[in-house]
Parts: structure tokens; sequence; C-alpha cells
């Protein structure tokens, strides 16, 4: 139970990142917060989500996996980030969200312990870890987005 709330407290029932964009235009979504828009942090949400959902399947079924790193900065810079419609990354964001609690909630004591090697980290990563720092990430994305909102006063 503990894996699952991870997995979904990165952004509670996947609907947090389509409350942070609500109404807002395509201005506010050209909006910068640091290096990316709020359009490239949307897309970035829905990529790594994606990406942490593969690397809890391969834990599970494969025995110390090495995942791929990839380069965030270089998949924003790709068109569908870049131009793309946000929507689709949102509701990409909330299914995979769904699956990922799903998936927590149905995880023995043991399967939380299982690892992938992580190559650009150097280190062995669990699937609470995983959880966790997914946790963290998402939450931390959505509050760039509030952060904004609450700066521009939209």
């Amino acid at each position: 139970d503990e894996i699952a709330r991870y997995a979904a407290s990165g952004d509670g029932d996947g609907k947090a990142g389509a409350y942070a964009v609500q109404g807002l235009g395509e201005q506010q979504l050209a909006t910068r917060y640091r290096n990316w828009t709020v359009r490239q942090i949307v897309h970035h949400l829905a990529d790594s989500t994606v990406n942490m959902y593969c690397r809890w399947k391969l834990a599970l079924t494969e025995v110390r996996p090495t995942v791929k790193p990839y380069d965030e900065s270089d998949w924003a810079k790709l068109p569908d980030a870049l131009l793309g419609e946000h929507t689709y990354s949102l509701a990409m964001f909330e299914a995979t969200i769904g699956r990922l609690t799903f998936l927590a909630r149905t995880l023995a004591p043991a399967d939380c312990g299982r690892v992938v090697w992580h190559p650009q980290y150097e280190k062995e990563m669990s699937v609470a870890h995983l959880a966790a720092l997914y946790a963290w990430h998402g939450t931390h994305h959505i509050s760039q987005i509030e952060w904004l909102r609450t700066h521009y006063r939209w």
C-alpha cells in the first residue's frame, strides 16, 4: 500500500496535471519556467511517467535489467513537445498513473525490493525507490506550473 501511495502521490489520481493547466491558453502554455515552457513540462510529465512505468515492468519481470537513460532536454526539443497538443499528454499521463497505481496495489512486499540497474546513476534502484523518486518528480513539475499560475495571476 505504501508503494501505491507513492505511485499515486506524484499526481494523486492523475488529474493534478490537468488541474494545473486548466483554462490556460496558447500564450500561457508557451510561458517558460526556467528552461521549459508549460507545454514542454506537460509533455515531459507524460514522457517520464511512461518511462517509469516501463522501468517498473522491467524490474518486475527480469533480473536486474539495465534501464536506458534518456536525455529529457533533447526529448523536450522534439516537435511534439514544442508544438504538440498538450491534452494528448495529459490523457497519457492520467492513464499511465492509473496503470501504475493499479499495479502498485497488487505488488507483494518482495516485488518492492526488485531492482533495475541505472547506468546514468551507476547504481541499483528498487521498485520502492523508483516510486518515491517518481512521486517527488511529478509533484515538482506540477508545482512549477502552479507557481507560474500564482506569479502571473492566471
